[in-house]
């Protein structure tokens, strides 16, 4: 399982992943592809994390995941994990391998008013 960089809870968090359909490159943005991701402590879990999908890369047959701060704040520290599911036009569906997700506390903290 592949690990993403550790992530600390309030930070925006960013990761692209080069993404193949039987091993050839393929623009996502193409009509009728769905590109969806969701983080979760366990695969059975039934909370889950849905990440924003960064479409710039997509055509380049990259997915950048993408967390804000408010995201990840909400996070636990622990380890999630994560996959991508891709859907194309006919309605077959391809999902990436696993990534590991460590989310971390954080220890400086916001200064308030």
């Amino acid at each position: 399982m592949t690990e993403f960089e550790a992530t600390k809870r309030g930070a925006t968090f960013a990761a692209t992943i080069a993404v193949t359909i039987n091993g050839n490159p393929q623009d996502l943005t193409a009509a009728g592809w769905i590109v969806e991701a969701q983080a979760r402590t366990t695969a059975d879990a039934t909370d889950a994390v849905d990440f924003t999908i960064n479409q710039a890369d997509l055509a380049g047959s990259e997915v950048t995941l993408e967390l804000s701060a408010a995201d990840t704040l909400a996070m636990t520290v622990g380890s999630y994990l994560v996959d991508v599911r891709i859907e194309d036009p006919t309605g077959t569906v391809y999902l990436s391998p696993t990534y590991e997700m460590p989310i971390e506390a954080s220890i400086t903290q916001e200064a308030t008013a």
